[in-house]
């Protein structure tokens, strides 16, 4: 029974060889001694999630907390705890992740126990939420403890997330390159090996977003190839596909894309997939002025994104997406709250990244009046590529995609004192 709970534990940390199910089988009966009785659960839990049987394994690992804590088992509870955050984190429950990683973070400071894998696999589950609820820098300080002590070599897939999201904190505090690059070197790293498909898609979409955000396309079709391998007809494809769509203008077939995911839920991976799903939405019906069809989708994604706690995708989604905020701001009822976090996390994210070099705010300044590129270009004494490439990068660094949406981010944030909207 040892031998079998330690092949199961240690299969927790590297993908495994013989089947996940495989020493899970060997325990057939459990074992009248509280000791052996706690470690075969938790040998149990984890290859139930291992198979993807999430409600099973977070049953197996809750009795084994109890035993563990009746009979003062401090490391394993540390354990139990790491891996319930687990559990929770894949099924979406957001309170429940945060108290049992939260819990297995405290057990490990408290016993000097953060050179293990447990506490880096708890603070990793605490770094993705805080870069979900859009906290950078909790993200990113959490993502360095985990690494701090090299424990994750023993896990790939840990370091991966670790890395991953890393980079991801990073990219969405400004170093959007440094950032990028993580992540990009994060899935070199960890290659073609085996990981649950809420990781793969997970950590997919961190780079994909990042990569398609800077604009470059050939980057976020080779993260959309690699996640294409390993997820099936996972819904998030056909949002990260409609997301090339829409920044390239074809918005209908962005539309296409969305409807798709939109109308099978139950065919995306993560819960907050359906959030930017309902936002693309949003900025497609914006784009075609369907101000009734945008207001719905924006209220279906608030809906989903609250109970979640999920900030980011607001904050990735744009000015657009803002601009409906503030302009219907007092009509939400219940959701007010969360939405004026939502505005508040995307006025930091576009703060961070709007760092204009003098050039781009000369051009900037002229965006709100009448002129044509052509006419900003003879009134600066440059070539209209030139200023083409200007407005390219004021776009980037705005996350906009028009050129009222970044008279509009700019005047958010005091770029611009006047407000004219063209």
């Amino acid at each position: 029974m040892l031998r079998a709970a330690a092949e199961q534990l240690s299969a927790s940390l590297s993908p495994p060889t013989a089947g996940p199910e495989t020493a899970a089988l060997k325990i057939d009966e459990l074992p009248a001694e509280p000791e052996l009785e706690a470690l075969a659960r938790v040998s149990r839990g984890i290859a139930r999630l291992e198979r993807g049987d999430r409600v099973a394994a977070g049953e197996e690992l809750e009795r084994a907390l109890v035993l563990c804590r009746r009979h003062g088992f401090d490391y394993l509870m540390m354990q139990c705890l790491a891996l319930l955050g687990v559990v929770a984190a894949v099924g979406g429950d957001v309170r429940a992740m945060r108290t049992a990683s939260s819990q297995a973070v405290e057990a490990a400071a408290e016993h000097g126990w953060e050179r293990t894998v447990w506490f880096a696999a708890a603070t990793a589950t605490l770094a993705y939420a805080a870069l979900m609820r859009a906290e950078t820098d909790d993200a990113e300080r959490l993502t360095a403890a985990g690494l701090a002590f090299g424990v994750t070599s023993a896990s790939p897939r840990l370091h991966f997330t670790l890395r991953a999201v890393h980079g991801a904190a990073a990219f969405d505090g400004g170093e959007r390159a440094a950032g990028l690059a993580e992540l990009q070197q994060a899935r070199s790293a960890f290659g073609d090996l085996s990981a649950g498909p809420e990781q793969v898609v997970a950590m997919a979409l961190l780079e994909f977003r990042a990569a398609l955000m800077l604009g470059h396309i050939a980057a976020a079709r080779t993260v959309l190839g690699w996640l294409a391998e390993r997820s099936g007809d996972a819904g998030e494809l056909h949002v990260m596909r409609a997301w090339v769509e829409a920044s390239a203008g074809r918005h209908e077939q962005a539309r296409f894309l969305v409807r798709h995911v939109l109308e099978r839920p139950e065919s995306t991976v993560l819960p907050q997939t359906m959030v930017d799903a309902w936002l693309l939405e949003t900025s497609i019906a914006v784009a075609a002025g369907e101000r009734p069809a945008a207001r719905r989708a924006l209220q279906a994604a608030l809906a989903l994104a609250e109970p979640l706690d999920a900030l980011r995708p607001f904050a990735q989604a744009g000015a657009g997406i803002r601009e409906m905020l503030v302009h219907q701001h007092g009509s939400f009822g219940a959701s007010e709250a969360f939405v004026d976090r939502a505005l508040a996390a995307g006025a930091g994210a576009a703060h961070s990244e709007a760092t204009l070099s003098e050039r781009e705010l000369t051009v900037l300044r002229l965006l709100p009046s009448l002129l044509s590129l052509g006419e900003i270009a003879d009134d600066l004494a440059v070539s209209v590529n030139t200023v083409k490439s200007h407005v390219r990068s004021i776009y980037a660094k705005l996350g906009v995609s028009s050129r009222r949406l970044a008279v509009l981010a700019a005047h958010e944030h005091g770029l611009l004192t006047d407000m004219h909207l063209v």
